[in-house]
């Protein structure tokens, strides 16, 4: 009886002076790496630096958990009472943080957003390059070949673009960046005197460090993006397009010291390759004015996109986790105000604002932050380091050249909190 007492006493210090490792303790947390949430409540932790036990029943018959499940820290003269081993704060990293998790679990809605939108932006680009040079013509008729063309001859033509995207999260425990290449080639055709449809291909790589957990990223993405314009009258017209994307994903971390747990990334890399589907659709208004030779345009459009990773399994040491298939979505209402003049018939200089706003986005299920020498831990919940508003502008320039050649350029910088975009796009078409 009175053993049972000092054991009750024990678990019920070690819940209100120990602390919580992780954010959550549920099973569908844990049930992203297939590990198992335990309960924080009076749960002790010890370790033999490579599994973590659930001790209240004692080592002999408790449940065994893998590395970094969620355990509660009592104080060391507490522990040591209880004949169970002290978890000192700082020896090992939690399951849940993102410092010892494949970087797909932190960037893929964020690499989903910036790599559906350089697609969406490249088609947008090149639709207001047939329609923005309209906007002082008939509304009876579409014409392919832009307002520097003469007689309205042409009936398709074949575009292509290049994009680039440098992208920065600047918050200092989820520090990653990379670089995406983005190219497509398409074709239009006139297929009535108010639409135009369309189809391109587009091929994209990311190349990037995720700085957090000491790793790379160089994914590969194949896509097939089908568009449509309509002209509903002089000023205004409708957009649509989708896309899909094959995506081959390379990463690869080094994995903490597999000996003590400790914040110290010492120990062997870990390499993944998974493969994901990625969708995205856009539906956008536009309204055009045209005064002498100053040219407005006005876009709302709403968009949708969806990154549907398998599941996939790490390689390469004892600490490599198998990750169940993870599904990110994000969708958007976006806005883009844009003024340019025309400077002589083959040019047109313009600048340009956006504002997107998140009407929903898949959050993060892990935490990151490293153990610090006291009794806390600092975390970064990554959910928070974007906001629902991404924002910015930027510079373009339309070239129209000769009957059949055309191109333009454009430069742009967004912000959404700690995510930074700098992007470059460069186009050219020709009619036939």
């Amino acid at each position: 009886m009175f053993q049972k007492k000092i054991m009750k006493a024990l678990l019920l210090t070690a819940s209100v002076g120990g602390i919580v490792c992780g954010l959550g303790a549920d099973q569908v947390q844990a049930g992203l790496l297939n590990r198992s949430g335990v309960q924080y409540a009076g749960v002790y932790g010890i370790s033999d630096g490579r599994t973590v036990y659930n001790g209240a029943l004692g080592r002999g018959t408790a449940r065994q958990y893998s590395v970094g499940s969620w355990v509660q820290v009592g104080a060391q003269q507490v522990a040591t009472a209880a004949r169970y081993v002290y978890v000192q704060a700082g020896t090992y990293l939690d399951g849940d943080s993102a410092l010892n998790q494949d970087s797909t679990v932190i960037t893929e809605t964020q690499v989903t957003r910036v790599a559906t939108g350089a697609q969406m932006s490249m088609i947008s680009r090149r639709i207001d390059n047939v329609m923005g040079t309209q906007s002082q013509a008939s509304a009876e008729s579409v014409s392919l070949t832009g307002g520097n063309s003469g007689p309205d001859s042409k009936i398709r033509n074949v575009w292509a673009e290049v994009g680039y995207n440098d992208i920065a999260m600047t918050k200092s425990e989820l520090k990653w960046d990379a670089d995406l290449f983005t190219a497509a080639i398409g074709t239009d055709r006139k297929l009535s005197d108010k639409v135009i449809g369309g189809l391109a291909l587009t091929f994209s790589y990311l190349n990037g460090k995720t700085k957090y957990n000491h790793g790379n990223i160089s994914d590969y993405a194949y896509g097939i993006v089908p568009y449509a314009s309509f002209k509903v009258t002089n000023k205004f017209s409708i957009d649509a397009m989708a896309g899909y994307n094959y995506v081959q994903k390379h990463r690869d971390r080094i994995s903490p010291d597999e000996v003590t747990l400790t914040t110290n990334f010492n120990g062997p890399k870990l390499k993944s390759d998974p493969t994901a589907n990625r969708y995205f659709a856009g539906l956008f208004g536009n309204l055009r004015h045209s005064m002498n030779k100053t040219n407005l345009l006005g876009t709302l459009g709403f968009t949708y996109a969806a990154d549907n990773q398998k599941s996939f399994s790490e390689k390469g040491g004892p600490q490599a986790g198998s990750y169940s298939s993870q599904n990110t979505n994000l969708t958007q209402l976006q806005t883009r105000l844009q003024v340019g003049q025309r400077m002589a018939a083959w040019v047109e200089p313009y600048l340009f604002g956006v504002y997107n706003y998140d009407l929903s986005a898949t959050r993060s299920k892990v935490a990151t932050g490293p153990f610090v020498a006291s009794a806390n831990v600092n975390y970064t919940d990554p959910n928070k380091t974007v906001g629902k508003s991404t924002y910015g502008g930027g510079l373009g320039l339309k070239l129209f050249g000769t009957q059949n050649f055309s191109g333009g350029l454009e430069g742009s910088y967004v912000v959404n909190k700690n995510l930074q975009n700098i992007g470059v796009l460069g186009n050219i078409k020709y009619n036939f």
